[in-house]
């Protein structure tokens, strides 16, 4: 492996690095390439065990415990063992199946578990924050009104880190930055393929 890495270096026009730098860095990647893979297992590892557990907690444990017509038991150990149900749900995400789902809690009676918002996008005018001449029509309109409204904001992650990325990158001074406002942390990530 060392004289592909001083081939690759010579053909790269990089300086000379020495034998013990190549040795060196050649046990520090092979290091980690193999608690990536060690890593990889564990979590394969992992999630066996999780899939075992949910297996013995939701069928195979209430299965023997409907089989003994039991639903408490005491153990030999001293601790109780028994059941319960656990319901989830979720409305779904599809408009169409979300609006047959409302559709059938007002129908049924249960409208009044639904909380639903009137969301009205918008951005700033400019990079001073000016807001759009109607949008500051409507928030007044929804004051005198006497309509409680959320007027928040948010960033997306990808565009915020985009955002980061930009400042840090454009070779301009940004020993002024925020970094503690914006929770930036900068990391070298090293990728053996």
């Amino acid at each position: 492996m060392n004289d592909l890495f001083n081939e690759m270096v010579k053909d790269s026009g990089s300086v000379e690095v020495s034998d013990d730098g190549i040795k060196s860095l050649t046990e520090l990647c092979e290091s980690l390439q193999e608690l990536e893979k060690k890593q990889e297992e564990a979590e394969q590892y992992l999630s066996d065990i999780k899939a075992t557990i949910e297996d013995l907690s939701t069928k195979r444990i209430p299965d023997k415990l409907l089989e003994l017509g039991v639903t408490e038991l005491k153990l030999s150990n001293g601790a109780k063992v028994s059941t319960s149900k656990k319901y989830i749900a979720s409305i779904p995400k599809d408009p169409d199946k979300s609006k047959e789902a409302f559709d059938w809690l007002i129908q049924n009676g249960h409208g009044a578990i639904i909380k639903k918002q009137l969301v009205v996008p918008y951005t700033f005018e400019d990079s001073e924050g000016t807001l759009p001449e109607n949008i500051k029509t409507a928030i007044e309109s929804l004051k005198s009104l006497g309509v409680t409204f959320i007027d928040d904001g948010t960033v997306a992650w990808q565009t915020l880190r985009a955002f980061v990325k930009e400042q840090f990158e454009s070779g301009e001074d940004v020993s002024d930055f925020p970094k503690e406002l914006f929770n930036v942390y900068i990391q070298n990530v090293t990728k053996i393929k």
